[in-house]
């Protein structure tokens, strides 16, 4: 699995705000941001920091986990292609902001308010602590940990999503798979929190989407001629700006703020790829409304 924090703040709270936004694309490679943060630590796999995702979340985007290949989730080495750095563009998050960060202390029982502040106002909750042996092994519908399961010595920082709280303390998500916990989500007490966690942030989700395509006409074209579609949207008018017809730069002429003709090369039959933006360095988000797809015969597949 990848590592915890680019885990919590780029797949799961990610994808979290992708849901609730409406905002199409996840899941998310989190391995887009930590490959990043290792090559400015030598390739020591040693980890990452939350403002270290969030600086690249906020800065470059991340893309979606389909777009993120052959690296997906285990190649922490092989740093994003021009390619995929393109694709996480549209992605971008607004910064973070930390509820406190008190390392190597606990919060202490203002922890409690702060969080459920956060998780009541909409917003969840990227929650670092102390883990310890019992910890790692929780199981079950009813997993939970306390202050008094904090027992041995700790085995160093981890992250998760705190995704909900009771009287009891928080509900997280944790990036150890199904397997672990109660199908990857546990209990952390108000009092383990207190004394054992020692920062907590949230951010607000995606930046407004400034350029978007809302429709292009004719929505399907020959697989065999290149086709001149008319998109329509906004934020067109602002510079520099490329359109890129699945993933690929392609000629494109500016009508006025809210429309461009794009000029769609040929492809093949029966697939379908999105009309993207990027104007002013802004980049609109693929949805099924930028959609154009390929008619003809789809081409045989040769015998074995």
């Amino acid at each position: 699995m990848p590592p915890c924090v680019p885990w919590t703040i780029a797949y799961a709270m990610m994808g979290w705000y992708s849901r609730r936004q409406g905002h199409a694309g996840q899941p998310f490679a989190p391995m887009y941001a930590y490959s990043q943060v290792q090559l400015r630590n030598g390739f020591l796999d040693s980890g990452s920091y939350p403002v270290e995702v969030y600086l690249i979340a906020q800065s470059q985007g991340v893309p979606r986990l389909a777009d993120y290949r052959p690296q997906r989730n285990f190649d922490w080495w092989t740093q994003p292609t021009l390619l995929q750095r393109h694709k996480a563009f549209p992605h971008r998050t607004t910064g973070a902001r930390f509820l406190y960060a008190t390392w190597p202390t606990g919060p202490g029982p203002g922890s409690r308010r702060a969080i459920s502040s956060a998780l009541a106002s909409g917003h969840p909750v990227a929650l670092s602590f102390a883990s310890f042996p019992g910890f790692m092994s929780l199981d079950g519908p009813k997993a939970s940990f306390g202050l008094a399961d904090a027992t041995g010595q700790a085995l160093g920082g981890h992250e998760a999503l705190v995704v909900g709280y009771d009287s009891y303390g928080v509900r997280i998500q944790n990036s150890w798979g199904t397997r672990w916990g109660d199908a990857g989500y546990a209990r952390l007490s108000w009092d383990f929190v207190a004394a054992h966690s020692f920062d907590a942030s949230v951010m607000e989700g995606f930046v407004d989407r400034q350029v978007q395509v809302d429709s292009v006409s004719p929505r399907s074209g020959p697989a065999s001629a290149a086709t001149t579609v008319t998109a329509r949207g906004r934020g067109f008018s602002r510079r520099p700006i490329m359109v890129f017809a699945g993933g690929r730069w392609t000629f494109a002429r500016v009508v006025d703020a809210s429309t461009l003709l794009v000029l769609i090369p040929p492809g093949v039959a029966g697939t379908s790829l999105h009309v993207q933006v990027l104007a002013g360095g802004f980049g609109s988000s693929p949805t099924a409304t930028d959609l154009f797809t390929y008619q003809g015969l789809r081409p045989r597949q040769r015998a074995p």
